[in-house]
């Protein structure tokens, strides 16, 4: 019997729990009913993903192989509005919130047969990670945090878009990271018919690095692409 119909049965708690596939996020859940008065009973589902992901920057200018990730949480809210004279039911995702994003660079020198060697060191860089929605139609309503802040800028496909993002400078090393504990940035409720997608995110991890008076970027408008993150229904 599914969630839905479960739903109808009067008051109840379940836990869901499961571990994504290869490649994509770790999704848990945790659904309870909110009765409302003359109306189906809702569920309310209290849910988080997990992201990883990964670029790979290779400077011929620098002679240097840059390797970025990020990885992180999103913590959101699902709400199951059954309809049953209706249908189908539709959801609400709420309290969307990307919680401790980190994004870290590793940097090697890059060999003359295109291939990334060893540990090297640039003498400065600057890192950073930039989110909007995934799809260019798709433009979430962004709040931020203080240092976070929200850009209009260039989006791989898409042409200009505000998205939300910050970007960290570093002196002379070969590892850098970026934590950001909290919540950092946070996206706008989106309601969907239960047999649509559920909201997918984009991110991109960007650098500026540098060796001596040269430098080199990977950025949203310069040769990186975004990344999905997407939510997951209950």
């Amino acid at each position: 019997m599914s969630a839905w119909r479960n739903s109808r049965l009067g008051m109840f708690s379940i836990a869901i729990t499961s571990s994504a596939l290869l490649g994509l996020p770790a999704v848990s859940a945790v659904a309870s009913q909110a009765p409302a008065a003359n109306s189906p009973a809702t569920l309310v589902h209290h849910m988080h993903i997990s992201y990883h992901n990964s670029w790979l920057f290779k400077s011929r200018p620098l002679r240097r192989c840059i390797a970025i990730r990020t990885h992180g949480t999103i913590t959101y809210t699902a709400v199951g509005h059954p309809n049953p004279r209706n249908p189908p039911p539709t959801i609400t995702f709420e309290k969307i919130k990307l919680t401790n994003p980190v994004v870290a660079a590793s940097v090697t020198r890059l060999l003359s047969n295109g291939h990334c060697g060893s540990s090297a060191r640039v003498s400065k860089l600057s890192l950073g990670q930039d989110w909007t929605g995934y799809s260019c139609s798709f433009n979430p309503s962004l709040s931020v945090s203080f240092p976070w802040g929200v850009s209009f800028a260039g989006w791989p496909t898409c042409g200009n878009r505000n998205q939300a993002g910050y970007m960290t400078t570093y002196g002379r090393g070969s590892s850098f990271r970026q934590s950001n504990s909290g919540s950092p940035t946070r996206f706008g409720d989106v309601t969907i018919d239960y047999q649509q997608s559920a909201p997918v995110y984009g991110v991109v991890g960007s650098v500026v690095a540098y060796v001596g008076t040269r430098s080199d970027s990977f950025d949203a408008s310069n040769g990186a692409s975004a990344r999905k993150v997407g939510l997951k229904k209950p």
